[in-house]
């Protein structure tokens, strides 16, 4: 079954063990690294198995698939009814700020954003409420232009290619979710002492 240009489900099932493998990784980094933090380890664990896999098969495919964003978005909902019920409309809003920024910018880029891009906005400020998806998009953004930056710098790529914007979104979520205390501690004793 054909799903786009060579992404088949074949193909899809194939990057499971590197999906494994980076999560290993990176759950080698969340113990080493102090001041990480989760709510929930089989809600993190989702969360960081459906990061790595969205990253893999946008680089390979160059889609985000919406097979893949709807449990990820089922599984924000149970994080905030179940361990984070106060954050609730910090959930929401952040869903409609992240998907809707988003989408914003494939309007007035006629498309050069994709539209799975947006979605994984929406359904990451699920999960990181409205101050984090902000906060994410920025981190995003940056990482994404930087790398842009230094292809197009060495003549790897042309002006016309397209970068995947999901790995940049999916690791600022990643930095954010698990190390946004942190970094809102760290930036605010940068400027209030």
């Amino acid at each position: 079954m054909e799903l786009y240009g060579q992404c088949t489900w074949r193909l899809l099932g194939r990057q499971l063990p590197a999906t494994a493998v980076g999560m290993l990784v990176f759950a080698g980094i969340l113990s080493a690294v102090p001041g990480g933090r989760g709510n929930s380890w089989c809600l993190d664990g989702i969360l960081l198995f459906f990061l790595l896999f969205i990253s893999i098969v946008d680089i390979r495919c160059g889609m985000i698939f919406d097979r893949v964003l709807l449990p990820l978005a089922a599984a924000g909902i149970l994080n905030v009814v179940l361990v984070q019920p106060e954050n609730w409309a910090s959930s929401f809003g952040g869903a409609m700020a992240g998907g809707s920024f988003l989408w914003l910018l494939r309007w007035l880029s006629h498309g050069g954003l994709g539209g799975g891009d947006v979605k994984l906005a929406f359904v990451l400020g699920i999960w990181l409420g409205g101050p984090g998806i902000a906060a994410a998009l920025w981190l995003a953004f940056l990482l994404g232009g930087c790398c842009a930056a230094a292809l197009l710098s060495n003549r790897c790529w042309q002006k016309s290619d397209s970068i995947p914007f999901g790995p940049f979104l999916c690791f600022g979520a990643f930095i954010l979710y698990f190390y946004g205390g942190m970094l809102w501690d760290w930036y605010g004793g940068c400027f209030y002492g």
